[in-house]
């Protein structure tokens, strides 16, 4: 919140004769506080008084219009709570502002205003009001020297577009809002001297104008605005020969021509991006062509024949199951298209080439023959029921974890390189079935094919779930609960023989130790992967261990232990302290990540299967890529490569000549369509002819001598020191001090202490502690050459009670950088609603920051020097946050708890749930979280409420986002 908070505690002990010993930040509210309002003015004299309080009882739902003039600088805020706790509405350190919580009838409101300034003039005044009123056709003035904030509210007559227009020589920015508990904006957004503002407003709604100061340092006070009627464009008639079905007809008549004069008009078709259309029996969509910024297109359960959407080309959501007279579908042109589910129709051939981005795919129950998926987002894929002899995938299909191809005609199935989680390929006339590569598979359907053998020895899922107490007679599957929040399911057949290899997946491999985790930070993460907690790694533990990253946990220096994970295919741990991470023992390797360290050199050689490498920012002098033909994407500038031979890399030269080439920084940048980038040092000389020179014989590597253990000296007097510290964890509440006791013994030395981070807690000569900020820190005793360590938890004044569910995940994301606090970092204000803003920020953090693949933002009211810039280009792009058709990202709306669920859902890139029973009462199965919400309680990051609700519209509260970001890091990530 940036309040100065040290310097107005000051303030409240120089005027304890004014305000008591409570000081001015704490002190209750009175029953002689003057009660406000509408139409009052109070004065406000800093140079008599540190800070003022009032009352305000609203008679009904309004908005309480907080205007302050004056030349002196002051904080104003707004509670809830007589306490001066619940703070709904505030702004520090201004002069001419306006502040307008939203106040509800019944309810008492707390204002205070306070000085921040040791020299004041005494001329402050607070007005509150209602927002004036502007008409149709009326001009308002608007002068920045007075005031930097100028709000109009306007209630239609009738239904109507209109624009407010700005003029004059200072620089403005325009913006509309609707009416709510917080502003929601629903109109365009536009910054300059010519400025407009353009909403869409319905009789008997309330909208609100602001017009601001666009930072201006030379103000002229020469702004003037008008408000008029936004000019509009004919498109169509809406007729039979426009829209034919009269059901289309009528929808569009009913729900979007907001002038009810059957005509389609450019606004109003520019303002459609959405269209649901469930079990309305319609036989054609002649028409949808006019609505070009649509997105969504539901028309589930019709009589549809044909379908083009052509026109459509900002499609991403299309759900058209259940036609089964459809034997058209074009979508070439939908290059945004996500979601494709259109089962149960008459397709005969479903053309996707172009449609790169698409990530579920159900084209189940048709009657297409041969299918062939080059598409390389693609995650989820249904295709059964639909007689296919032939399904193919190519190689960069590589992403799928879902595949169901049940009651076919195939023969074969050759399945990709993928992280496949379920399959389900009954039905059909499969004489073998290779499952071997896919150690996370856990659940399998098989029945109904033509091979008598199964080889599930390297499936540790299959193998848990393949034991007496899972077997379910009436459905002939053996299926249940499995560690790390998963499910198994094993279809039986008895005319095939499983071969298990008489492994036991819960077999103990290594003991998670100092001795085989010498980084003390490195087996702490590894403690993370522990899913039984019973100190070992056992064999189901390592093997569904195919990706791991350690990202972010900063002070790891070694990666010893790591070798361990044999099944390891994708690794991070970028920012970290590492000097050598070596992988050259893991020939699956697909994917690294390790920049932001200090790394000299790296060894590939055995990371034949490698696509995927990023070494930023580290030392490394050079690379050779001679044994990766298979690399795709390289970032490796910020090092001291002076060479790079990329030669022997086809899909890199490939790159080089057909991608997109910029510059920027100091470094050039190729990036394709897919998201593959080749990043370096503009000094690097990057080599890219054809390998032509006759290879040279490769030397037999130097067998490296056995170390024979020398005998173990005699024990002598050092070997007796131990030093122990009465305390190996510790919780400290910001603002205390705990004093640690250490014991040594068999030495007379100093010791001495240390704190890891400086900023959430020092420690001094004794041992005492003193915390000053939420985190998570290490006090290291040290003496004799031995320590002792502390994990201390330094905690929030504010969340202190174990028993409160956002107790430790506010504390164990505020250890990671998630999530941060107020005043300094003391305080979390778990009642605080949580907004966009924040949200995409959290995300990305516990993402652990990754690098947006472009620098520039496109929404207009993201600026580069806000703290979530990158967070919501890199959000936008991974389609996790989307933002509004005005091209705004609306940064300071609350995010509702509908919003929260939805980001994670796109987060873990979109995944069905596994059931479709839904147990909330207040969510339809029409509406666009239904799938996000079902998943989020499967997957235990939802509960909901005790009557059955789950409150979508409500706002999501800061305690609860870190509650919700907690269980999917727990439970999705595999963390927490």
């Amino acid at each position: 919140m940036g309040r100065k908070i040290r310097y107005i505690i000051a303030l409240a002990l120089m005027l304890t004769t004014v305000f008591g010993m409570q000081g001015i930040l704490n002190r209750e509210v009175k029953a002689d506080d003057p009660e406000i309002n509408f139409g009052d003015t109070m004065s406000c004299d800093f140079t008599d008084a540190a800070g003022y309080w009032f009352q305000y009882n609203p008679t009904k739902d309004s908005y309480l219009y907080i205007q302050v003039t004056g030349s002196d600088m002051c904080d104003v805020y707004v509670y809830r709570d007589a306490h001066y706790e619940n703070e709904i509405a505030s702004s520090i350190e201004i002069t001419r502002y306006a502040l307008y919580p939203f106040c509800e009838s019944g309810k008492t409101y707390y204002i205070r205003v306070s000085r921040c300034s040791e020299v004041n003039v005494g001329d402050t005044k607070i007005t509150f009001n209602k927002h004036p009123e502007i008409k149709l056709g009326e001009t308002v003035s608007c002068d920045y020297n007075k005031q930097k904030y100028y709000w109009f509210q306007y209630t239609p007559t009738k239904n109507i577009n209109v624009a407010l227009q700005v003029t004059g020589s200072d620089v403005s920015t325009v913006e509309a809002h609707k009416i709510g508990h917080n502003y929601s904006l629903v109109g365009t957004r536009e910054t300059g001297n010519n400025a407009s503002a353009k909403v869409t407003c319905y009789y008997g709604e309330t909208y609100y104008f602001c017009i601001s100061s666009y930072g201006n340092t030379t103000i002229a006070g020469d702004v003037k605005a008008k408000l008029v009627e936004a000019p509009k464009t004919k498109i169509v008639d809406i007729n039979k020969d426009s829209f034919p079905d009269d059901v289309f007809r009528n929808y569009v008549l009913e729900k979007i021509d907001i002038d009810d004069n059957n005509v389609l008009t450019s606004d109003e078709a520019q303002a459609t991006t959405m269209i649901s259309l469930y079990k309305k029996d319609i036989s054609s969509l002649k028409g949808i062509e006019y609505f070009t910024e649509l997105d969504f297109l539901q028309c589930n359960s019709s009589i549809l024949k044909s379908l083009d959407l052509s026109k459509n080309t900002k499609m991403r959501t299309l759900y058209i199951a259940d036609n089964p007279n459809l034997t058209s579908l074009n979508i070439s042109k939908c290059k945004d298209l996500a979601t494709l589910d259109c089962p149960n129709c008459g397709l005969t051939e479903i053309e996707l080439s172009n449609n790169l981005n698409l990530q579920n795919l159900d084209c189940g129950g048709n009657k297409i023959k041969t299918l062939h998926l080059d598409l390389p987002r693609l995650r989820e894929v249904s295709v059964n029921g639909n007689g296919l002899e032939s399904l193919t995938f190519s190689e960069r299909t590589n992403s799928v974890n879902n595949l169901e191809c049940q009651d076919n005609k195939l023969t074969s199935l050759s399945l990709g390189e993928w992280e496949l989680n379920s399959l389900d390929c009954s039905n059909n006339q499969l004489s073998s079935l290779d499952v071997s590569s896919y150690p996370n598979l856990c659940k399998l359907s098989y029945k109904g094919n033509k091979f008598t053998k199964l080889d599930i020895s390297s499936n540790m899922s299959l193998l848990m779930v393949h034991d007496e107490a899972y077997w379910h007679e009436d459905t002939g599957y053996w299926e249940g609960d499995l560690p790390k929040n998963k499910s198994g399911k094993l279809q039986y057949d008895p005319n095939v023989t499983l071969i298990t290899g008489e492994i036991d997946p819960y077999e103990k491999v290594v003991q998670l130790n100092i001795i085989n985790f010498p980084d003390e930070e490195f087996l702490d993460y590894m403690r993370h992967h522990d899913e039984n907690k019973d100190g070992w790694l056992d064999r189901y533990e390592i093997s569904i261990r195919s990706y791991m990253y350690a990202n972010n946990w900063k002070t790891i220096t070694d990666l010893t232990g790591i070798e361990y994970l044999t099944n390891l295919e994708k690794f991070g741990c970028s920012n970290n302290k590492l000097t050598k991470a070596d992988m050259s023992w893991d020939a699956k390797l697909k994917e690294f990540r390790c920049s932001i360290n200090q790394i000299t050199s790296l060894d590939l050689s055995k990371n034949t299967k490698l696509k995927i490498l990023e070494c930023y920012d580290n030392q490394i002098t050079s690379l050779d890529l001679s044994k990766n033909p298979l690399l795709q994407h390289l970032v490796c500038y910020k090092n001291k490569i002076t060479k790079l031979d990329i030669r022997n890399c086809p899909k890199l030269v490939k790159l080089v000549k057909e991608g997109t080439r910029t510059e920027h920084d100091g470094i050039i940048e190729y990036k394709d369509n897919d998201g593959n980038i080749l990043a370096f040092d503009k000094t690097v000389n990057l080599i890219t002819g054809l390998h032509t020179s006759t290879p040279t014989a490769t030397p037999s590597p130097t067998a490296k001598p056995a170390v024979k253990p020398t005998g173990t000296p005699a024990p002598t007097k050092a070997a007796t020191v131990s030093l122990a510290l009465n305390k190996k964890t510790a919780n400290i509440i910001c603002g205390k001090t705990l004093t640690l006791k250490a014991t040594l013994k068999g030495s007379s030395s100093k010791i001495t202490w240390k704190s890891s981070d400086t900023k959430i807690a020092t420690v001094d000569a004794s041992g005492k502690i003193k915390a000053k900020m939420a985190g998570a820190v290490t006090i290291t005793a040290t003496a004799a050459g031995k320590s002792a360590k502390c994990k201390v938890t330094v905690l929030y004044k504010d969340v202190t009670n174990s028993k409160e569910f956002w107790y430790a995940p506010t504390n164990y994301l505020t250890a990671k950088g998630v999530v941060k606090g107020y005043d300094k970092q003391t305080k979390f204000k778990p009642a605080n609603k949580c907004t966009r803003a924040q949200m995409v920020t959290f995300i990305w953090r516990l993402q652990g920051e990754p690098k947006p693949k472009t620098s520039k933002c496109k929404f207009k009211d993201v600026k580069k020097t806000d703290y979530f810039y990158k967070a919501c280009i890199w959000g936008n792009e991974n389609h996790i946050v989307e933002g509004y058709k005005d091209g705004t990202f609306g940064p300071q709306i609350v995010c509702a708890r509908k919003h929260a669920v939805t980001f994670l859902w796109r987060l873990a890139n979109k995944p069905k749930p596994s059931s479709t029973k839904n147990k909330f009462k207040d969510v339809k199965k029409s509406d666009y979280f239904f799938t996000a919400t079902l998943w989020a309680s499967e997957k235990k990051i939802l509960a909901g409420y005790s009557d059955g609700t789950f409150r979508p519209n409500g706002d999501c509260l800061r305690r609860q986002m870190v509650t919700f970001l907690y269980k999917y890091d727990k439970f999705v990530n595999g963390k927490g």
